[in-house]
């Protein structure tokens, strides 16, 4: 079980409800490069801005399994990242955890600007 910057920000949306507060409006779908954790983070993301609270594991399962755009592969990871985020235990600084998310988001935007301009630079972009 690999722990990564990206599982420990979508552990904490899931369990800490301040935590979800201060950076859910500073997360940006694009900042997730991993198909199953942007998966999660897009449903998460959207659960908490529908109902105003945190999704529970078995809101999420359903939510997730709702999705026809999966295919049976990409739910059975999605889920196993779920459990797995889910056996994480908390205890890490908030203080530090918030440092954490600042950098990962700072260095997605900073990242994915890079790449665009490589883009337009190559012209492969269609839109600038």
């Amino acid at each position: 079980m690999e722990v990564t910057i990206e599982k420990l920000i979508i552990n904490n949306l899931l369990t800490n409800e301040e935590y979800t507060r201060k950076v859910i409006p500073f997360l940006k779908e694009e900042y997730f490069h991993d198909s199953t954790i942007k998966t999660i983070f897009n449903n998460v993301s959207s659960f908490i801005l529908k109902y105003n609270s945190q999704p529970t594991k078995e809101s999420l399962a359903i939510t997730i399994d709702e999705n026809k755009d999966l295919t049976e592969t990409d739910f059975k990871n999605v889920v196993e990242v779920i459990d797995e985020v889910f056996s994480y235990k908390d205890d890490h600084d908030e203080t530090w955890l918030l440092e954490q998310t600042e950098k990962f988001c700072k260095d997605k935007a900073v990242y994915n600007a890079i790449m665009e301009s490589i883009h337009i630079i190559d012209g492969k972009s269609t839109t600038k």
